[in-house]
């Protein structure tokens, strides 16, 4: 199987953690006699909380410079920072979900919510946000619901993520085309990618492999009108949408226009090292957050002026989605005033903001991602991801509801049916065939 891509932390062909979800799904029940704890009292907040987080050496030093923010502004409250690496993390929290020991403070995803609150492991936060502990009232509201499972609010999202595609401004603007135009549907685009082979060096693809990526599935069946899963958990798309998805793909590998599936198997799975910065792709799938580090190893590798765009539209129109990061407070916590403090604090404060500066995916407050914007001090390519984000949602994109089954089926089976559709193993409808199949018993499982 070909090695997953870092995609920082939002889950895609770069981040697919390797932890058997589902397994220990059974395991996050709640003790018989244990019951979430009821809501924060008002009293001022005092103690002792730990702050868990995934993160890398520069995201836990800015994480760690925001502690010490909250705890100048009180400091009759002291945090305990615990960070790990990706995997590690979702290992950990996994362990101790089950075991109803999570810190006080636990970083959460909208993919991830779904497995966790079905064992009433998390709080709703509702009661702490009515009483004002922790005020929502700056973040968009379709941002927000990234935060609910049926109808509770088990995460506060402070950082929002997207899909899109990267390309080699230098290497386009060479072979004389213009860049490509936001709002283009499929045809174009492929289009616009042919003509761009036609003009590459030998041994150079004019994209890579983005049909083995699922989120870029998802972004597609919405643009149709379609979501990954319906109300029910299950599948919510026709077959005959995702063959013609990977048949789009299938023949852009056919002619040449795509990076073979031999090739995207011996990608490096760091962003840095991609083939986009080594010059050996034109365009390629990253999320909106990582562009300003790609345009960063670009620069170095010196390979050309990197630029940002959607991925095509549809009838529909946009369907890009967007994954939040956020904080959620555990049925066990034995703080939760501390911990409803701490989480206003790191999603409301501007100082903090402004330290933070959307390391985990743009601000989810509207007034601190403006300010960031705004700023002289912000780096052009960070205000690119930024204001990209912004325009996604003022479209008001559709809420994607994550059963605890998408991990097994949009990570493991959607990338090992795509290999073998596109070694040539597989043909398209058999591939659909089987993985329509095999999904529908993983999700009912």
């Amino acid at each position: 199987m070909a090695p997953q891509k870092h995609h920082r932390e939002i889950p895609g062909r770069r981040a697919w953690r390797k932890v058997a979800i589902a397994s220990v799904s059974a395991a996050l029940t709640v003790p018989l006699g244990m019951t979430p704890l009821a809501s924060a009292s008002t009293a001022s907040p005092s103690g002792s909380i730990t702050y868990f987080w995934w993160g890398d050496p520069i995201r836990n030093q800015l994480t760690n410079a925001v502690i010490k923010l909250y705890e100048k502004a009180h400091p009759t409250v002291k945090v305990q920072g615990e960070e790990l690496a990706w995997t590690n993390y979702w290992q950990k929290v996994t362990v101790e979900a089950a075991a109803h020991t999570l810190p006080c403070v636990t970083q959460t995803q909208s993919r991830e919510l779904e497995t966790y609150t079905s064992g009433n492991v998390l709080m709703n936060l509702n009661n702490l946000v009515n009483s004002g502990q922790i005020n929502v009232s700056e973040i968009p509201k379709s941002i927000l619901d990234t935060g609910m499972v049926g109808g509770k609010l088990e995460m506060i999202p402070y950082g929002a993520a997207y899909d899109a595609l990267v390309y080699n401004e230098t290497m386009v603007s060479k072979a004389g085309l213009a860049p490509p135009k936001r709002g283009w549907d499929y045809a174009q685009f492929g289009a616009w990618l042919k003509a761009l082979q036609a003009k590459l060096p030998k041994g150079v693809y004019a994209t890579d492999l983005t049909g083995t990526d699922s989120d870029a599935f998802l972004i597609y069946a919405q643009t149709y009108g379609y979501s990954l899963f319906n109300k029910s958990g299950q599948l919510g798309f026709p077959a005959s949408l995702l063959q013609r998805f990977w048949g789009i793909w299938e023949n852009y590998v056919k002619e040449g226009i795509a990076a073979p599936e031999a090739m995207y198997a011996s990608e490096p799975t760091s962003s840095e090292e991609s083939y986009l910065v080594k010059g050996r792709v034109a365009v390629e799938a990253e999320p909106g957050n990582q562009y300003s580090d790609v345009v960063s190893a670009a620069a170095t590798s010196k390979v050309g002026k990197m630029g940002l765009m959607l991925y095509p539209y549809g009838p529909r129109g946009l369907g890009e989605a967007i994954i939040t990061s956020g904080l959620s407070i555990p049925a066990n916590c034995n703080n939760v005033p501390a911990a409803a403090s701490f989480i206003n604090f790191f999603t409301n404060n501007p100082t903090a903001a402004k330290v933070f500066a959307s390391n985990n995916g743009a601000v989810t407050d509207t007034p601190l991602l403006n300010n960031q914007i705004n700023s002289p001090q912000t780096p052009p390519a960070v205000k690119l991801e930024l204001s990209t984000y912004k325009f996604i949602a003022s479209q008001h994109v559709p809420l994607v509801l994550y059963p605890s089954g998408y991990t097994q089926v949009f990570t493991d089976l959607f990338l090992q049916v795509a290999e073998k559709i596109f070694s040539g193993e597989e043909s398209v409808s058999a591939g659909t065939k089987s993985f329509m199949q095999q999904a529908k018993v993983d999700l009912a499982s």
